[in-house]
């Protein structure tokens, strides 16, 4: 366990001394007009915060350094397939499931991705609740509606962006992207 812990403390100082050293891509900051980003000793660009990822949990959701604490990172406004359930929700896994998970699981191999909060910071399982940047200004919960990885999912107060969300999944249903090309969907309630 300790082993695991340095051993992830060394590649996230690794990945921090590569950003600091490199032509990092910035995020559009007009994206964060009034958002409140978690200030942190991560790599600090353009005023937003990049915190490294440590692993992805499934589709929508990720674990990042944040403070030398493992954060788990829940996106906000979108679901995305079963991949990891345990217990009596196993059944709700799917192959799409899987799907989404390794196309975020790909997205993330350069490691760090900015954060911005909405009005509820955390749910009640204790996860940050966020909209999650790509080093190249791309919203990853955007992306995942866009191309049909991922449906809405409303809960109140976190609706900032829910006007957006709903253009953008209407076209990926209207235009069968993804899961939507199925006959049917893979969201199992």
């Amino acid at each position: 366990m300790i082993f695991k812990k340095i051993c992830t403390l060394f590649l996230s100082l690794l990945i921090l001394l590569g950003l600091c050293s490199c032509d990092v891509k910035k995020v559009n900051p007009e994206h964060f007009e009034s958002s409140q980003i978690v200030q942190s000793s991560s790599v600090k660009e353009n005023n937003l915060t990049y915190y490294p990822v440590v692993r992805v949990v499934d589709g929508d959701t990720i674990i990042v350094l944040k403070d030398n604490v493992e954060t788990k990172v829940r996106l906000i406004g979108i679901d995305t397939p079963e991949s990891v359930a345990a217990g009596k929700n196993a059944e709700k896994n799917c192959e799409e499931g899987k799907v989404a998970s390794d196309y975020v699981k790909d997205l993330l191999s350069d490691g760090t991705v900015a954060l911005e909060y909405d009005v509820e910071p955390n749910d009640k399982y204790g996860r940050d609740l966020c909209y999650v940047y790509l080093t190249d200004g791309t919203m990853l919960n955007k992306l995942l509606l866009e191309i049909g990885y991922a449906r809405i999912m409303r809960i109140e107060p976190n609706i900032k962006y829910v006007a957006e969300f709903d253009e953008i999944a209407l076209k990926a249903r209207r235009d069968k992207k993804g899961f939507y090309s199925q006959d049917v969907l893979p969201w199992k309630n």
